[in-house]
């Protein structure tokens, strides 16, 4: 990246579009903007029905961002929900020679989705620390649909901006939590993302991810039992830190009354400095931790 560059982070749910773009210099990063605002497109894996439409509707919800915020940035990084994509532990021979894994990746993305052709897919991988059993490693499998992804640069562009990186908002989130909270290179902590849907879970120990998991909810209340539980079955955890577009104070306090060690919010900007310049959307009433994902996706560095 070059000197003072600004860039837009964006994550995209089936919910919500949140924005925030930031100038970085060397390892410093300004905060300039922050916005949300509800989908208005069909995104979803299901619903693919008018592409055309959605492309355009997130063309120029992200060109009125920029417009608003007065932001010269070219370049958006991007995080996409988790329930759009498809992740799954699988367990692998260790070794296994990587255009083999690709095969196996494929095969396994066409045994979920029998009625679609698997190279319809972009699939990544990432081999956990721990092995399953002697010689089998765990990898945890992360594809998302051509389609999609296709979609979402195109809107993009017409936008008139290039996409440096598409990740998972999950992962993404993972980033900010790494860099406003440089003590979790030392500790054994766990992330939590409360959606209005789901539940995603990473823990990672000493700062590298050791595992992830999912829960679909009927409610975000669900999530008080399942955090709840949580920290009873994993005591040796320092804390819990979570984010989410479902999350609230009620909700925190409820979970911290279920779990049995720390629970705290986690704040994405801890470490981001504001510009003169800055001021959020009027409109926005509740706290950053909302905006992890697209936070974490814009720091990224590579």
């Amino acid at each position: 990246m070059g000197h003072n560059e600004p860039v837009i982070g964006l994550s995209i749910s089936p919910f919500w579009v949140r924005a925030i773009a930031i100038d970085r210099d060397g390892p410093q990063s300004t905060l300039r903007a922050i916005d949300e605002w509800p989908v208005t497109f069909p995104l979803s894996v299901y619903d693919t029905a008018n592409p055309l439409e959605a492309c355009n509707s997130l063309a120029a919800d992200v060109d009125k961002f920029s417009q608003t915020f007065n932001t010269s940035a070219r370049r958006v990084s991007v995080a996409i929900d988790s329930s759009l994509l498809f992740l799954e532990h699988i367990p692998i021979q260790h070794s296994i020679d990587r255009r083999v894994l690709q095969k196996q990746m494929i095969w396994e993305i066409g045994s979920h989705f029998p009625d679609e052709d698997a190279r319809n897919f972009i699939v990544d991988t990432h081999v956990m620390p721990r092995q399953t059993a002697p010689g089998v490693d765990n990898v945890l499998v992360v594809a998302i649909r051509r389609s999609l992804a296709s979609a979402v640069e195109k809107a993009l562009a017409l936008a008139d901006l290039s996409v440096a990186i598409v990740d998972v908002d999950h992962f993404s989130a993972d980033v900010a939590l790494r860099l406003n909270y440089p003590d979790t290179s030392m500790r054994y902590v766990a992330l939590a993302a409360i959606k209005e849907q789901r539940l995603d879970i990473s823990f990672l120990r000493n700062g590298t991810l050791e595992s992830y998991h999912y829960h679909v909810l009927s409610s975000p209340a669900d999530s008080v039992d399942i955090l709840g539980a949580l920290s009873h079955d994993f005591p040796e955890l320092s804390s819990i830190l979570i984010y989410g577009s479902a999350c609230d104070e009620e909700l925190l306090a409820q979970i911290r009354e279920a779990a049995s060690g720390i629970v705290d919010i986690m704040n994405p900007l801890r470490h981001v400095g504001t510009s003169d310049s800055f001021y959020p959307a009027e409109h926005l009433t509740a706290g950053s931790y909302r905006f992890a994902p697209a936070i974490g996706v814009a720091l990224r560095r590579d």
